[in-house]
C-alpha cells in the first residue's frame, strides 16, 4: 500500500480528506500514531460551515484579520496539521473569494522602519524629513509618493481581510476562541 493510501485509509469516514504535504514524513507521521491518535487533524476540522469553509479557513482570515501576516511571514505547521488545509494556496484562494487581499504598498507603510521610509524619501529627492518621528514620515510618503513609485520599494507587503472576510471573523468567533487567540 502507498504512503498515501495508508494516510487516506485513516480519513476515510471524514467529510473531506485533509491536506497532506507531499513532503511529509510518512513513516515517522505513522509511527506517531501508532503511539498517540491526536496527531489526526480533528474530524470537526474537516466540516465545512455555512459558509462553505472549513475552520482552518476561519482561523487564516483571523490570522490576516491581525494585520500582522505579511508577504514575509512564515506559514505556521498548525494549518497543516490540526486544520488539514494548504495555507499558502487557500489564501490565494481566499484572496479570489473577496475574503482578503493584499494591502498595497501606501497600505503597508506601517511595516517599514524609519530607515526604510528615509530612504523611499530620499530615493525621491525629497527632503524636510529628517527630524520626523515614523508616524510623521509615514504619513509624508504617503502624501508625496506615487503608489506605482512607491510599489517596488517595499520590502514587504501585509495582508488583511476585506469587509466580508472581517464579518466571517466575528460570525465564527466560537472557532477563534477553541484555536486560543492571543492577546
Amino acid at each position: 500500500m502507498t504512503d498515501l493510501k495508508r494516510v487516506e485509509r485513516l480519513y476515510q469516514d471524514y467529510p473531506e480528506m485533509p491536506y497532506i504535504n507531499p513532503d511529509r514524513d510518512v513513516d515517522t507521521f505513522m509511527a506517531k500514531l501508532d503511539v498517540q491518535k491526536e496527531h489526526l487533524v480533528p474530524k470537526r476540522n474537516m466540516e465545512r460551515n455555512e459558509d462553505g469553509l472549513l475552520p482552518g479557513h476561519i482561523i487564516l482570515l483571523w490570522r490576516l484579520d491581525l494585520g500582522t501576516f505579511t508577504t514575509d511571514s512564515a506559514i505556521p505547521r498548525y494549518f497543516e496539521y490540526i486544520y488539514g488545509i494548504d495555507a499558502n494556496t487557500d489564501l490565494t484562494r481566499l484572496i479570489e473569494s473577496g475574503y482578503a487581499y493584499q494591502m498595497t504598498a501606501k497600505e503597508a507603510l506601517y511595516l517599514v522602519n524609519t530607515g526604510t521610509l528615509k530612504k523611499i524619501l530620499k530615493n525621491a529627492g525629497l527632503s524636510g524629513y529628517s527630524a520626523m518621528k515614523k508616524d510623521e514620515l509615514t504619513k509624508f510618503v504617503a502624501s508625496k509618493i506615487e503608489e506605482a513609485d512607491l510599489d517596488p520599494q517595499m520590502p514587504l507587503k501585509a495582508y488583511t481581510t476585506t469587509e466580508k472576510g472581517h464579518e466571517l471573523v466575528v460570525k465564527y468567533d466560537n472557532i477563534i476562541q477553541k484555536h486560543g487567540p492571543k492577546g
